[in-house]
């Protein structure tokens, strides 16, 4: 009887923890400020939303700093003097990124460091997202400020040879092995034996139910619909990245 009332316990919790959807935003409180830009991240932490999610690329230096695209157009100054607009960022150097690009609301772009660094007190979890190949810069700039923490470090990438990169070091930095590597797909759950969990666009319940099953991370993106954000709320998703976090919060709450 014992075993029995303790099985119906532990599953009640562990409904109960599943229940509670944690929202992410979006290369930070991007429908409000700047994406991936330092005053976006600072705005999300202070929100209180549970995770930020940011983008990383590498200079042609291998100096990893905050981006989404390839190029620069999208989100720096046009006119601003000595800033390659349309070559890929992967072709320049990063001396010339900092010294000659201005993000659109007067920033400098952001390094990862700076980054970690501006997030690494509030105990927000974050999701850095690869966009290009990671390199040991990475890792040991990850490591300097999150190797007592490395619970609160996601890792999420469509490219399964970065992620793979990461589950090599696994063998040289110890603290990765806590440290979540997510698939992301845009749909299924596709690679979810090879890594923690996946990141998808569109999951269904019974692909969360697995998931959980399994102790894998279900997360969704980019949902930005009320009505859809509480459908997977109702699913039990775990993580529901967002450009509305204010709102996730409010219905989370609800």
């Amino acid at each position: 009887m014992r075993i029995v009332i303790f099985s119906v316990l532990i599953a009640f919790f562990t409904t109960n923890l599943l229940a509670a959807t944690q929202c992410v935003a979006h290369r930070g409180y991007s429908s409000e400020y700047l994406e991936n830009s330092l005053e976006a991240l600072e705005a999300a932490a202070e929100l209180g939303t549970h995770a930020i999610e940011f983008d990383i690329q590498h200079s042609a230096d291998g100096i990893p700093f905050l981006m989404h695209d390839k190029t620069l157009r999208r989100t720096v100054l046009e006119k601003t003097k000595g800033c390659e607009l349309d070559t890929n960022v992967s072709d320049l150097p990063f001396k010339m990124i900092r010294d000659y690009c201005l993000l659109k609301n007067m920033e400098k772009i952001p390094t990862l460091e700076e980054a970690l660094v501006a997030l690494k007190e509030s105990g927000v979890t974050l999701f850095i997202e690869y966009k290009d190949e990671p390199t040991l810069v990475d890792v040991q700039t990850i490591q300097k400020f999150f190797s007592r923490s490395p619970g609160l470090v996601f890792i999420i990438s469509f490219n399964r040879k970065y992620l793979d990169k990461f589950k090599y070091w696994r063998n040289i930095y110890p603290f990765l092995k806590n440290v979540k590597l997510l698939k992301l797909n845009r749909f299924g759950t596709r690679w979810k034996k090879k890594y923690d969990g996946v990141d998808s666009y569109l999951l269904t319940k019974r692909m969360i139910r697995r998931l959980h099953k399994k102790n894998k991370v279900s997360a969704v993106y980019t949902i930005n619909r009320e009505k859809k954000m509480k459908r997977y709320i109702k699913k039990n998703v775990q993580y529901l990245t967002t450009d509305k976090p204010q709102l996730c919060l409010d219905l989370v709450s609800q």
